[in-house]
This record gives structure tokens, C-alpha cells and sequence, in this order.
């Protein structure tokens, strides 16, 4: 939506245009974007802006442009504004985690988070 129309109508309607142009972005990431680490992680943590519905959240991971065996299963955090997931032990390489959520007011957003995990 354009931003000056969204806020016209946001006036119109008596709402802030932060609250109708609001979607959950990701705040942090553990690892962080584009790290590189001395060990592959145990956990991959994704943290939002807003809460998020983790039934609804989609994480693939590919290392050295292969998909990664087995799915990563997203926990919620108490807040919900923290996704969690186990990661496999082995990955090495150039690894990008493709993600996808949904917020509580149902807008989805996608992104990637890129790390490196060096080979032995």
C-alpha cells in the first residue's frame, strides 16, 4: 500500500499508520546473519517484532545449496514473538535457513538468515 494513501486513510479512519502498515519483521537472530561460527548450532533462534502463529512457520535449511535432511520444527517462545528450532549437528558450509510466518494478524513474511559453519 502507498504509504501516503495509507496514511490519508489511517486519518480517516482514526488509526495510526504504524498499526495498518505494521507486519512482524525479525528483529535478532541467533545465529546472527551472516556469521560465521567454529561449530554448526544447536538451536537456530528467529525473533520478531510482533507475536507469531509457530503452527505456521516454514524452515528449511540448505547447506552448500543442498536441503538439509529433516524438517525443523518451530517452537514458540512464551511471547510468541521468538521461534526456535533444534538444528541437525552436521551442516557445514555456506548454510541460508529460508523462513516463513505468519503474525497474529495474518500477514505471512518471508526472509533468510545466512551463516557459515567453516569444514573440518
Amino acid at each position: 500500500m502507498n504509504v501516503h494513501i495509507a496514511t490519508v486513510l489511517c486519518a480517516a479512519l482514526g488509526l495510526s499508520p504504524a498499526a495498518v502498515l505494521a507486519h512482524a519483521y525479525l528483529v535478532s537472530s541467533d545465529p546472527p546473519h551472516k556469521a560465521v561460527l567454529d561449530a554448526p548450532p544447536a538451536t537456530i533462534r528467529l525473533q520478531f517484532s510482533e507475536p507469531v502463529e509457530a503452527a505456521f512457520a516454514k524452515l528449511a535449511l540448505k547447506c552448500e545449496g543442498k536441503p538439509v535432511p529433516g524438517p525443523l520444527k518451530a517452537t514458540a517462545s512464551p511471547d510468541r514473538r521468538t521461534l526456535s528450532a533444534r538444528a541437525p549437528s552436521a551442516v557445514t558450509g555456506e548454510c541460508v535457513l529460508d523462513w516463513s510466518i505468519v503474525a497474529r494478524d495474518g500477514h505471512r513474511t518471508r526472509g533468510e538468515l545466512l551463516f557459515r559453519v567453516p569444514g573440518r
